[in-house]
């Protein structure tokens, strides 16, 4: 790993929190339900940013499963997603 892999990952750590391994990674991209709005069935698709360990979210707070942090597709802000949002595998990460 370089000097400069090893800086991006300790500032997505310090911007997300600790990353995490799950059945997709940073770079795929998904359809996944929108977590804002349950009601609706419109699948959203999106660039998976960060993969989120399981933890705190705050010291001393509620224990979350993985998160995926993911840019959606028509831009905006990134919003935090779980496994059971995501519906399917559109592509994966264009670096393996």
């Amino acid at each position: 790993m370089t000097n400069e892999e090893q800086q991006k990952r300790e500032r997505e750590a310090a911007l997300y929190g600790p990353a995490g391994q799950a059945d997709y990674e940073a770079g795929d991209i998904v359809k996944y339900l929108d977590p804002h709005n349950r009601q609706s069935d419109k699948l959203q698709q999106g660039k998976l940013i960060f993969v989120r360990a399981p933890g705190e979210g705050v010291r001393g707070g509620v224990v979350h499963p993985t998160s995926f942090y993911v840019l959606p597709r028509f831009g905006g802000f990134p919003i935090v997603i779980y496994a059971s949002d995501i519906v399917e595998l559109v592509s994966r990460a264009a670096d393996k």
